[in-house]
Order: structure tokens, then C-alpha cells, then sequence
């Protein structure tokens, strides 16, 4: 049986169904607006994930999809998302350890794995210019299955 890799071993902390809660922060006159839902990541073939996201925000249904790999030339991962009709947005990801940096040119989010592995919590942050961040979003992932 032919070793796996250890970029395909980091991923798996992500696999499972994680209900998710959150507050996505009051901006100007925006009010803070609570996150509830769930999360899947499963395995497809090529030793990628597939992350599901089916999220209510406040009052609406907001549903997205990643597909996450590991780029060999830029030795980073790779999270491809597709949220709405016609948005998509990449973000680059290193690990250490239990702590994840996802990084892109408006978006990127520090995700802290609990030592048992069963709570992921995230720290989202957005910029206008690249280079003033602000707090956009709070979640935390529990691990059902």
C-alpha cells in the first residue's frame, strides 16, 4: 500500500461534518448578524477536498463551495471557493501544527484546531486595499461526525 503524503495527512483534521455558529461583526451602520449551519469536508480524488458551507447569516441562506489541494510549486494549499453565482475567490493556505493562515488579496482567516481536534475556530479579516485589515467574522466549527 503506497505511503500518503504529508500534504494529504495535514488535510485530514479538516474531514467530517462540523456544525457551525458564528457573528459576522456590525460594520457602520450593518448590525452584527449571528451565523448557524453546517460544514462538510469529504475527499475527492487527487487527494483534494470538497468543503460544503450551508450557513444562515442573519436571515439569509448562504451556501459555498472550496475545493482544497496542495500546490507543489508554490508549496502552499490552495482554497478555491465558490460562493454566489459568479463569485469565486482563492486564498493561499500554510499550516502549522494545529493553526491554519489562509491569505488572499481581500480575505484571509486564521483557523486554530482545539488539541482533541473536534473545534476549529476562525478569524476572518477583510481589506479594501491590501493593506488595512479589519475584523469581519467570528465561527466556530464542533465536529458532529
Amino acid at each position: 500500500m503506497k505511503k500518503k503524503s504529508i500534504e494529504y495527512e495535514n488535510l485530514l483534521m479538516f474531514v467530517g461534518e462540523w456544525q457551525t455558529t458564528g457573528t459576522v461583526l456590525k460594520e457602520g451602520s450593518n448590525p452584527a448578524v449571528e451565523i448557524n449551519g453546517t460544514d462538510t469536508y469529504e475527499w475527492l480524488p487527487h487527494n483534494c477536498l470538497l468543503h460544503k458551507a450551508h450557513v444562515r447569516m442573519g436571515s439569509k441562506k448562504v451556501e459555498s463551495f472550496e475545493i482544497i489541494y496542495y500546490d507543489k510549486l508554490t508549496e502552499k494549499y490552495i482554497f478555491q471557493s465558490y460562493d454566489e453565482p459568479n463569485s469565486q475567490d482563492k486564498l493561499q493556505g500554510v499550516q502549522n501544527k494545529d493553526e491554519w493562515l489562509l491569505s488572499g488579496s481581500s480575505r484571509r482567516n486564521q483557523i486554530i484546531f482545539s488539541k482533541n481536534g473536534e473545534v476549529m475556530k476562525g478569524i476572518w479579516e477583510k481589506s479594501d486595499n491590501g493593506f488595512n485589515w479589519s475584523i469581519w467574522m467570528k465561527v466556530q466549527l464542533t465536529k458532529i461526525k
